[in-house]
């Protein structure tokens, strides 16, 4: 009986600290996507795909894969749109983002902008808000909106769930805008 002991402990020992060291690791289901032309790189998980060039506003994005086309049409997704900022006109952080936000209402006048908030990624200040844009006849979209203006361009992300769904996909949303690790241009 001592004996059977001795090796269920052992067993229950040795489970538990694989177990324990396989979570351990939170980037092991993450890629690195890295651009020197963009000035960042960026990690997200092994669910999503990278897609560049997305559009010609839109370098590099990350849609997550679809496993299941019936019920899940939409794939949830983070864009990063970089733009030029002019280099003889000098433009503040606020009014930037009044403007990002006043051009957004604009496109699309029926959203409704909430949760405003300041933070920081990597030291540099960040406007963050989030978005919700009812669509007729479709899935409503929730986005939370992300704007850093580094020296000579603003990168603007978007993070855009289903609305129903965008609570859950927050925390990867997030995870990801805080990897950014910005590369100074040599």
């Amino acid at each position: 009986m001592r004996i059977s002991i001795a090796v269920f402990v052992i067993f229950f020992v040795i489970g538990f600290t694989s177990c324990k060291n396989e979570e351990s690791n939170p980037t092991k289901n993450f890629k690195t996507y890295t651009s020197d032309d963009l000035g960042f790189s960026i990690d997200y998980p092994k669910t999503f795909e990278a897609k560049e060039n997305f559009n010609q506003y839109v370098p590099i994005s990350f849609f997550e894969k679809i496993t299941d086309s019936i019920n899940d049409r939409y794939p949830e997704n983070v864009l990063f749109n970089v733009e030029p900022l002019p280099a003889n006109i000098e433009v503040s952080f606020k009014d930037f983002v009044q403007a990002a936000k006043t051009k957004l209402k604009l496109e699309i006048p029926e959203i409704e902008i909430t949760n405003e908030d300041s933070i920081s990624i990597n030291n540099i200040p960040t406007s963050v808000y989030t978005f919700y844009r009812p669509k007729e006849g479709g899935a409503d979209f929730k986005s939370r909106m992300y704007i850093v203006l580094q020296k000579d361009k603003a990168i603007n992300i978007s993070c855009t769930a289903v609305a129903t769904q965008f609570e859950m996909y927050l925390p990867t949303f997030d995870s990801i805008v805080n990897s950014i690790k910005f590369i100074e241009k040599k």
